[in-house]
This record gives C-alpha cells, structure tokens and sequence, in this order.
C-alpha cells in the first residue's frame, strides 16, 4: 500500500499579482496531470498578503484546479495588512490599524476552523499543521518568527507522545484534535463566512477522496514489525540551522526554537516540513536530520538561490511526498519545466 501527498509552500496569492495566480494554477495542473496524482496537497504558510480579496482569489483557484483535499497553515504574510496604507507599502505607520487578531481572524475564516493549529488523521498517518499565532504588533521581537503558545506545545506534546505509542493510536478520533482552549468567539464573528460554496468545493472531506478513516487497515501497514510510523508536522518557518536558508542571524524561524528543537528532537519518527526561506529544493542542506527529518519546501511563487535574489531561471517548486509501509519518499518537483529534480530526493525508511 502507497499513497502520495504534495507539500507546497510560500504560493503568496496576490489579487493585484496575476503572476502569482498563473504559478499557483500551472503548479496545480502539473500535479493534477500526472498519472497518479497526489491524495492530498498541503499549503505550509504564505498563502497571501492578508487581504480578503487575496483569500478570495485563493479559494477561487483551488475550487477551478483541485479535486482533492487541501490543508494549509498560516505564515507570517497572512500578517502583512499591517504593513500598507492606502494601498502601499508603510513602514513608518505600521501597523496601519491592523491587527494580530484581526489577522488571525480572517485567517481562521478562510480555514474554517476555531484554532489555528489542528491535526488529521489521513490513510492511518498523524499529520500536523502547526501556527504561527502572533506577530510583532504584539511584541517587536518577534519580528518574521513563529510564535507558539504554550496551549499549542501540550497540544503538539500530547500528539507525539501518542504516537510514540502505537497501540494507544488506533484508539484516538479520526477526526480533527484541537486543544482544549476555544477561541476567542468575538474574532470568529469578526470573520464573517469566508468560505463559500465555491471554496467548500476545494476543501473536500477524507470520506469524498476516498481517504481511509483511522481504523482501517492501513493504520497498521505504516508499522511494520512494531516499529513508529511516521508523523507528519508542518510550520511555515524552519528552526534555526536546519534547512537551507535558516541560518540567517536575523531570524530564529521560531521564537521558542530550542523548546520545539528539544521536542521534535525526542521522535525520530517526525518529518517537519518548513518553508518561509524560498531556497530553492538543489541547495545542499534542503534536507536535515537532527533527532528527526527537516525538509525545506522552496517556493511555488518565487524560489531563491544562495541570496536574496530569485533563481534564474525564474522557478517554482514543491515537493511530492511518497509514503510506502517501510519508507518516505521526498521528491522536488519543478512546475515551470515540468520535472523531478535529481537532485532533491530523500528518502527515509523505517
């Protein structure tokens, strides 16, 4: 038994970038044309710049060129309404009567779910998708970084160690997990009814892909001779020295980098997925190993090289994701010349 999953990241849907719309669609016909097309597709972060028109031009894209189920996280740019004024750019004025949670609330609009961090159980597997839940109106240290409540960590701690337990796993809903925190009611009304029925269209529940619940069969095929499955995590920003791109002494990538590092680093059975560097998937160190596997996932939108400055050719990349009984497959796929690149493949067994 196999199954396959994309992991996209840093897409930036823009309603006033008609670039960014093209990228994003040719990505999704790319993976919609191949003999055998992904089960699922994973968005990690930077889906937009915040605006409502930009989620609006989203969940248009995906309801036009998905048929599948499509899981997303929020990045730091969901933040960015804070950073223009009368349609520009303002530094000086930020945050330009915008907010944390007036971002976050648009945010859980378009998810359609009350916390912004939540877990599924898909094909007999645990994938997380882990938030980002403030931003530097809050606090200026935080600057592009991740911060996660400590409500987050229990949730993400009690997953792990669930799974760190095989047994104890058939046993646990195979619906979404949230934590026991509710959010705040008044930022929900905030957001209004985002999602309509053109975007329902994109999201498809596990039952209509034809996704086994969790006490299917496949649950055990994931654990051979007794052995951890594997976990799927996924945060829009990478921990500090790990994939290509993280190692710039501006940014931690996460504000309690050395608690999750901690965390992650006890299960080996974790491949975290990250984006938010836009290296692109041919850099030495896109893939990391430390305790668990750290993955770099380039950009759809606009991959970069070893500087700032986007890889020319002009790219746009994601990676495929193969999971077999004794093995996971990581593959980097480049849309815009419709090819695996050889040298982005990973592969860890179990």
């Amino acid at each position: 038994m196999k199954f396959t999953f994309a992991v996209l990241s840093d897409i930036h849907v823009v309603a006033w970038d008609p670039e960014s719309h093209r990228r994003l669609e040719v990505c999704l016909k790319d993976y919609a044309s191949m003999k055998h097309p992904p089960e699922f597709i994973v968005i990690n972060g930077d889906l937009t710049e915040g605006f409502a028109e930009d989620y609006t031009v989203l969940k248009r894209i995906l309801s036009e060129h998905v048929r599948v189920p499509v899981y997303v996280t929020n990045g730091n740019h969901e933040y960015y309404c804070m950073w223009y004024n009368d349609g520009g750019f303002s530094v000086d004025t930020f945050p330009n009567g915008w907010s944390t949670a007036e971002a976050m609330a648009r945010f859980l609009g378009f998810l359609g779910k009350p916390l912004p961090y939540y877990d599924l159980r898909l094909m007999g597997l645990r994938f997380v998708f882990m938030s980002a839940e403030r931003y530097r109106d809050t606090d200026p240290a935080i600057r592009e970084d991740a911060w996660i409540s400590d409500e987050q960590f229990a949730w993400l701690e009690r997953i792990l160690r669930e799974e760190s337990h095989p047994r104890h796993a058939a046993a646990q809903s195979r619906a979404e997990t949230a934590s026991a925190s509710e959010a705040d009611p008044a930022a929900l009304e905030a957001a209004g009814p985002v999602r309509g029925e053109a975007g329902n269209a994109a999201f498809p529940g596990e039952e209509e892909a034809g996704l086994q619940p969790a006490d299917s069969t496949g649950e055990e095929a994931y654990r051979p001779h007794g052995r951890q499955r594997p976990v799927f995590v996924f945060l829009h920003q990478p921990l500090p020295h790990t994939v290509a791109g993280s190692y710039d002494p501006a940014e931690k990538g996460v504000v309690q980098d050395v608690r999750l590092r901690e965390l992650l680093g006890r299960h080996p059975n974790v491949c975290f997925f990250s984006g938010h560097t836009h290296y692109t998937l041919v850099s030495p160190g896109i893939y990391f190993e430390d305790g668990c596997s750290h993955m770099g996932t380039s950009s759809v939108r606009r991959p970069i090289g070893d500087g700032i400055d986007p890889a020319a050719p002009v790219e746009s990349e994601s990676v495929l994701v193969e999971v077999a009984p004794h093995s996971v497959t990581i593959r980097g796929r480049r849309h815009n010349t419709g090819e695996w690149l050889s040298l982005a493949r990973f592969v860890k067994r179990y």
